[in-house]
Formats: structure tokens, C-alpha cells, sequence
């Protein structure tokens, strides 16, 4: 798994960002 990044971090910015895509979108 070394150089890959951690896919636990990336899905939790990803979450991150959707919800604060669909704040705006409200």
C-alpha cells in the first residue's frame, strides 16, 4: 500500500465536500 494515499482520508474529504456542495445548493 506504500504511495498510495490513504483512501480512508480521501473518502472523508470527499464527504466533506459534497455536504458542503449541497449546503450551497439548498
Amino acid at each position: 500500500m506504500k504511495g498510495i494515499p490513504n483512501i480512508g482520508n480521501i473518502m472523508k474529504q470527499a464527504q466533506k465536500m459534497q455536504s458542503q456542495m449541497a449546503k450551497l445548493q439548498e
